[in-house]
């Protein structure tokens, strides 16, 4: 019975693991299979037949390699389901990597960006800062020029005075002289009259001693308001021009430092009518004359000014300050051949003035006199060498004349003696356009733009040159930036055009274009023939633009 109940136990077993044993002696090998009813039918019989020991053992043994090949069977799929599991955990782990990484990056660039923009917002601020101070450092150097030719202005003021002083000195003397012997005469006839008449001879000597203490305290009044002129102090030396007026009401140099003063002050139209008291009190008064023609150009009132002058020179012929007084306000007035005349006049007087030179060759550039332009700026500068206004001068002859080497070569040597000038880095640069080195002259406007920001023209000429170098993303930006500073430039959108075009942004570039001829109809005949708007030359727009069509001022 208790082999029966084993045996009972194996084939549940083999049941349950759906493997049929085979090679038993108990079963037909070529016998048909046999369902699991005959199976569960036969358990009972075999058990009943009380099978030998050793056909048990048999079945036991295959029992236990079928439970061990289970068994290995179960380790593998629990080894491939833990590699399974690991695999997955594996995976998720670097897709949470991965993203984790992608977050990394992302915010790597949003900080590179962060770092960009903040670079280049400090880069920005600090141009901004050497803007300023580049604007600081030209009006200082402006406001030193003010005061050097305030000095020189003082000078040439101080010796006026001086000797108007000096010839009000010879008047008093002169007068004193006429009077000393009538009071010698008085006192003559004083000393035989008799003594019960004394009313006459008592005032006539208090009205002299009046007169002589009357104009001495008059002229000590003007010694004092020339000192405080001369220490720049004008408020206090209209003070004492007052008191000497007050003093002596019909005193024409008292009134002309007045007026010279008031000037300073900026206070024009109180200075002419001091002049006018001065010239109305003496009229041959070649010095008010001249000073109420500077405070005439003060007012911009240049006819005014030069019908001084010219009373100036009347007066006092031989003096080469009035000559150059002239000749600049007439200069001012485009009366340019005029202008010449009078610098003629001046340089008979005084050859030795290399601003009288300078001058006369402004105004003979301006007549396309090259030649002779340029022989006076060199006799300007055998007289000054080191004068970079009138190398500056020089050079832009030479550029209208197209000898640009000769233009660079001055422009270089105007840097030389004023590097802070942004006016000849700009023509600088202009110069080696015309040369085609477009690189330099890239660099030369740069350098004209960080001494001066706000210079639309060298923005519109570096972007200009940019543009001849291909490089027309830059170029466009760069004509922005002059636009930004002067919206009305005309020339920048037209350039645009021109980079538009060769960017195949046909539309951009008839825009431009359009922009361009609006603010000045000068550039819709210059698109007529310019070659560098060929590839929009065909385009119906274009024939419409430069045909009139389209209204200006639409």
């Amino acid at each position: 019975m208790k082999i029966s109940n084993r045996v009972a136990l194996v084939l549940s077993i083999l049941l349950v693991s759906g493997t049929r044993v085979t090679a038993s002696p108990l079963v037909n090998a070529s016998s048909p299979p046999e369902s699991l009813e005959n199976w569960m039918a036969q358990a009972p019989i075999l058990a009943e037949n009380e099978l030998s020991e050793p056909l048990v053992n048999q079945i036991e043994d295959r029992v236990n390699r079928i439970l061990l090949r289970h068994a290995l069977s179960l380790n593998a799929l629990l080894v491939a389901f833990i590699g399974l599991f690991l695999a997955v955990a594996g995976t998720s782990l670097w897709f949470q990597f991965y993203k984790l990484r992608q977050q990394t990056d992302r915010h790597q660039q949003e900080l590179e960006s962060f770092q960009a923009d903040a670079i280049a917002h400090i880069k920005e601020a600090i141009a901004e800062a050497e803007g300023v101070l580049a604007t600081i450092d030209e009006r200082v150097i402006y406001s030193e020029q003010v005061i050097q030719q305030a000095r020189m202005d003082s000078l040439i003021e101080m010796k006026a005075v001086a000797d108007q002083t000096q010839a009000a000195r010879d008047q008093i003397y002169q007068k004193l002289a006429e009077f000393l012997p009538r009071l010698t005469q008085f006192a003559n006839t004083q000393a035989a009259a008799p003594q019960s008449a004394p009313a006459t001879p008592q005032s006539a000597p208090a009205q002299t001693t009046s007169h002589q203490s009357f104009t001495l305290t008059a002229v000590d009044y003007l010694k004092q308001g020339d000192v405080l002129f001369l220490e720049t102090r004008y408020l206090e030396a209209v003070n004492f021009y007052d008191k000497a007026i007050q003093t002596q009401p019909n005193f024409p140099e008292a009134w002309n430092n007045r007026g010279g003063a008031l000037t300073k002050l900026q206070k024009y139209e109180e200075a002419i009518a001091s002049y006018d008291r001065a010239i109305q009190l003496k009229p041959d008064f070649p010095q008010a004359w001249n000073n109420r023609g500077g405070t005439f150009v003060k007012l911009h009132q240049l006819d005014a000014a030069i019908q001084s002058y010219q009373k100036a020179v009347a007066l006092k012929e031989d003096d080469p300050l009035i000559w150059l007084n002239l000749g600049n306000a007439l200069l001012k007035c485009q009366r340019l051949e005029e202008a010449v005349a009078a610098y003629d006049r001046a340089i008979h007087y005084r050859t030795d003035d290399s601003l009288i030179w300078y001058n006369r060759g402004n105004a003979l550039a301006k007549l396309k006199r090259h030649e002779a332009a340029l022989n006076s700026y060199d006799q300007a500068l055998q007289i000054k060498p080191e004068d970079g206004e009138v190398w500056y001068a020089r050079g832009f002859v030479f550029y209208e004349m197209q000898q640009y080497e000769e233009a660079l070569a001055c422009y270089e040597k105007s840097l030389q003696h004023f590097p802070e000038k942004p006016d000849a880095w700009n023509n600088r640069g202009n110069t080696l356009e015309r040369l085609q080195r477009y690189g330099e002259a890239v660099a030369s406007y740069e350098q004209a733009i960080e001494l001066q920001p706000n210079k639309y023209e060298s923005w519109d000429n570096r972007g200009y040159t940019l543009a001849k170098l291909g490089r027309y993303s830059e170029a466009i930006a760069s004509f922005d930036r002059a636009l930004k500073i002067k919206p009305d430039h005309a020339n920048a959108y037209y350039n645009k055009a021109f980079c538009y075009a060769n960017q195949g942004d046909i539309k951009a570039s008839l825009t431009n274009l359009h922009r361009a001829i609006k603010l000045n109809s000068f550039y819709r005949e210059v698109a007529k023939t310019d070659p560098d708007l060929d590839r929009i030359r065909n385009h119906q727009v274009f024939h419409r633009l430069v045909g009139g069509e389209f209204s200006v001022t639409s």
